[in-house]
């Protein structure tokens, strides 16, 4: 069925829809992941980007879809900076080698994975120094350097007025900007940064407790003990070498590119449809 659906542009196929709506998308989570950092009113700014949408039809799929659940400008909770939409792809790919395993291999050769996975994370978190994770610490590191040409004026001892690009209050017993970047990363924005050495604080302290290393190491205090009398067939040794019989490969195109997360600005870049 041919139907008119962006600036009396034709398209036929699925594939066409899927690619101009596919752009729209992008269009929107740039403007998003851009200005939402740097822009109070996010939740306006949103209903802005989708109004430029080209096609109505798009923008109240998009409305319906509720983009409190996926929209960092609308999101309530609490990200701390991940966002995927490949989880099981990633966890499928780390278990490539066992999949095309028999199940009771297949169930052994993760179980050893994950305890080899949790003994080591264990190791490496035990020679830790910091009171956060290094890799938090290198983020709040760059936050601290980006905060520093901001100009702070005090309200009272919790509420500042934060100049730069734009004017940000920060309420620090509430852990609140609005940019909102502190309430969705979970790490204080350079606004709460400079209200914070303003006071001559310690910028840990107003970091989530998931961020800190003693957190981390108790996430893997547990160890998955060894499973002893397990009987294999003669002649096997310590990999597992046995497939699985061929299958019949089913029609179909099979996918090999996975879609990325939108929510690092970094990762997308501006498309706009053609005329």
């Amino acid at each position: 069925m041919r139907t008119t659906l962006v600036n009396n542009e034709d398209v036929e196929t699925m594939y066409d829809i899927h690619k101009m709506c596919g752009s729209n998308f992008i269009q929107i989570n740039v403007f998003i992941n851009s200005e939402r950092s740097s822009a109070g009113d996010a939740g306006q700014r949103f209903s802005h980007a989708i109004d430029q949408l080209y096609s109505e039809q798009a923008a109240k799929w998009v409305e319906d879809s509720d983009p409190n659940h996926w929209a960092n400008a609308l999101f309530s909770g609490e990200r701390y900076g991940e966002m995927y939409s490949n989880c099981a792809e990633s966890f499928n790919s780390w278990i490539l080698e066992a999949r095309n395993l028999p199940i009771v291999q297949m169930v052994d050769h993760i179980r050893v994975q994950m305890m080899e996975l949790l003994y080591q994370r264990r190791i490496e978190s035990s020679n830790w120094k910091t009171f956060l994770c290094p890799s938090i610490m290198e983020k709040l590191q760059k936050i601290h350097a980006d905060s520093r040409g901001l100009q702070v004026r005090c309200s009272d001892e919790v509420h500042f007025e934060v100049r730069g690009r734009r004017n940000e209050a920060v309420n620090l017993s509430e852990r609140t900007c609005t940019c909102r970047g502190w309430q969705v990363y979970g790490l204080p924005c350079v606004h709460a940064c400079a209200a914070v050495w303003k006071i001559n604080g310690t910028i840990h302290e107003y970091c989530s407790h998931y961020f800190r290393a003693d957190l981390y190491r108790q996430a893997y205090a547990a160890a998955i003990l060894p499973v002893v009398g397990v009987q294999r067939t003669e002649g096997e040794g310590g990999d597992i070498l046995i497939k699985p019989p061929l299958t019949k490969i089913r029609p179909g195109r099979k996918k090999k590119n996975w879609i990325e997360s939108q929510a690092d600005p970094d990762s997308v870049s501006l498309y706009r449809c053609s005329r």
